[in-house]
C-alpha cells in the first residue's frame, strides 16, 4: 500500500518493468544495426513507454526501464510494446 500513498490524488498506480536483455550474437552482429536501435529507443522514449535505458559493461547486453500504462496502443505491457519491431532481431541478438 505504500506506493499507493505516494500517487496524487486521482492518479492510477504506474507499473515499471525492468527488462534485462543478453546478447546472443557476435558484438558484430549488434553494431551493426546499433544506429537503428537508438533509434528505435527514442522513439519509445518520446511515447514515455521508456523511463531510462542502458547497455552493460562489459557489453553483453542491456536494461530498459520501461512503464505500463493505459494509453493507447499500449498493447499488453510493456514487453509487447518495447520488443515489438525492435532492430535487433534482424541479427538474431537477443533471445525472445
Amino acid at each position: 500500500m505504500m506506493a499507493a500513498s505516494l500517487r496524487e490524488p486521482g492518479s492510477r498506480l504506474a507499473i515499471k518493468f525492468v527488462l534485462e536483455l543478453s546478447y546472443t550474437a557476435p558484438l558484430e552482429a549488434v553494431d551493426a544495426v546499433l544506429e537503428d536501435h537508438v533509434a528505435w529507443l527514442d522513439g519509445l522514449y518520446e511515447q514515455g513507454v521508456v523511463l531510462a535505458s542502458g547497455s552493460n559493461e562489459p557489453r553483453d547486453g542491456g536494461v530498459i526501464l520501461a512503464i505500463a500504462g493505459d494509453r493507447p496502443g499500449a498493447g499488453s505491457g510493456p514487453r509487447c510494446r518495447t520488443t515489438r519491431c525492435r532492430p535487433s532481431a534482424r541479427c538474431g541478438s537477443r533471445p525472445w
